[in-house]
């Protein structure tokens, strides 16, 4: 079960959809609300992570843990309503605040520890390094009681921000989003996914914030957010190195420092762990059986896979001296190893560099024959599609930082907005993380109503974007 989980999230089921949309083809609309007119004593009051000042030393995994057994720990769980107060489309104004109260009080105990978490200064999962033998093993239970806090965070959040409890909103938003960060130092791509999901739940409630008469301004503190927010590289690069730690032996493979029984031991081992025998009846006779499938298998690909070797320029001479097993074993490697490193090269690029190098990657290892069997290459495929949403979640802040900046500029000028995005010369303006170019194309203004609209990543449908407007009312 563990297996089939982790090939699920590598085949991007995870991933932001991209069909099948029911609402309307455009992005969610915020509409901006006049700033506070009163100065904070810093442009970092309202931070959205914890200063580094206050941070304690130790590690805050096990202080997640104890939280998500407190959670658990309340008998009452989370009705189909209750979960509608963590939603926008319950107007603020329409919350119950009593009834949310009472749902929040049994968790106050979980919430405290959530705060002392948020304030450890690193965060050790301290799970062993992931190989296809231990994946039945590793525990992922505590994720989904992750999620579970995150919502309540976010109710309580709206509650807060409902009673216009600014000082209190932020201090929850902080500890939403230290979890979310503490969750993609996690060794497995669901702990990343999780972590970005939950890091987009605390920036609607910044939107709902943003929407708020008179609300303090956050473009500092959301400029002050961390470069991802969510930094999955951890996990990308667990995920990648899964088939060296599985069978290390096969770093040798190339050198012939292995013998004919070490490679017909990697051969088994990877053919089991990626189903490439079928379904080898169980009985006394199974290694028998297994070796007849491998034989087959093996006939089945040695003449492309030999081709191949040659195609690259390797010496005829070297080849057909090696074993059929030990040809094939050797293009599987080398198809994984050019993906593996087309992917982690691209980590260190911006992301409107990685992003077209990935697709290409994806592309590649799709035209990749079906002859080769490469399994795990489709998992490899998909992590465009993991990175697309880290993608979504640095567009996304890039647009309320954006929004942020123009309800500070209006502040300043009796209402209006700035005639052309350039005009807006009091802060940095961002860039998209799409392009790697500024939003001007995106801002027009027409009787006194500006609109920023950052439209949905391509491939990942209109609802992925967003729309901020500012009205000016004489």
């Amino acid at each position: 079960m563990m297996r089939l989980f982790v090939l699920t999230i590598l085949t991007g089921a995870f991933a932001p959809a991209t069909t099948g949309l029911a609402e309307e083809d455009k992005p969610p609309l915020i509409r901006l609300s006049p700033q506070s007119s009163a100065q904070p004593s810093s442009p970092l009051r309202y931070r959205l992570l914890p200063d580094s000042a206050e941070l304690t030393a130790g590690n805050a995994a096990p202080l997640w843990y104890q939280v998500a057994l407190r959670q658990r720990a309340v008998p009452h769980k989370i009705t189909e309503e209750e979960y509608k107060w963590a939603e926008s489309a319950l107007p603020l104004q329409k919350l119950p605040r009593p009834a949310v109260r009472s749902l929040l009080i049994p968790y106050g105990g979980a919430f405290r520890l959530a705060r002392l978490a948020s304030l450890r200064a690193s965060c050790d999962w301290e799970h062993p390094p992931l190989t296809w033998q231990n994946l039945g093993v590793v525990d992922t239970s505590h994720v989904q009681s992750f999620r579970e806090i995150a919502v309540l965070l976010n109710i309580q959040c709206r509650l807060q921000l409902s009673e216009r409890r600014f000082d209190e909103a932020a201090d929850t938003l902080r500890t939403g989003f230290s979890l979310a960060r503490h969750l993609g130092k996690g060794n497995t791509l669901i702990e990343g996914l999780v972590g970005i999901a939950i890091a987009e739940m605390m920036l609607t409630r910044v939107e709902e914030w943003m929407q708020l008469p008179d609300s303090p301004n956050l473009y500092w503190p959301l400029s002050a957010l961390p470069n991802p927010l969510v930094e999955i590289q951890t996990a990308f690069e667990q995920e990648l190195n899964i088939v060296y730690r599985s069978f290390p032996e096969l770093r040798q493979l190339r050198n012939n420092q292995l013998s004919p029984r070490e490679i017909d031991a990697a051969f088994l081992g990877l053919s089991k762990f990626l189903n490439l025998l079928g379904d080898v009846p169980k009985g006394r006779d199974r290694p028998i059986q297994q070796k007849i499938a491998m034989a087959m298998m093996t006939a089945k690909m040695y003449p492309e896979s030999r081709q191949q070797l040659l195609d690259r320029g390797w010496p005829v001479k070297n080849v057909d001296g090696m074993r059929m097993k030990q040809v094939t074993l050797t293009v599987e490697l080398d198809a994984a190893d050019r993906v593996r490193e087309g992917i982690l090269k691209c980590l260190s690029l911006p992301p409107w560099q990685a992003l077209p190098e990935l697709a290409r990657v994806e592309r590649e290892t799709r035209a990749v024959p079906e002859t080769q069997h490469n399994v795990f290459l489709l998992g490899m495929a998909a992590f465009s599609k993991v990175f697309a949403a880290r993608l979504r979640l640095e567009r996304d802040i890039a647009a309320l930082r954006c929004g942020e900046a123009l309800r500070s500029y209006v502040a300043t000028h009796e209402g209006n907005p700035p005639a052309k995005w350039s005009d807006l010369v009091s802060v940095p303006l961002p860039v998209d993380p799409l392009t790697g170019k500024g939003f001007d194309a995106s801002y027009e203004v027409k009787d006194g109503r500006a609109l920023l609209n950052v439209s949905g990543a391509p491939g990942q449908g209109a609802r992925t974007g967003k729309r901020l407007e500012w009205v000016h009312k004489r």
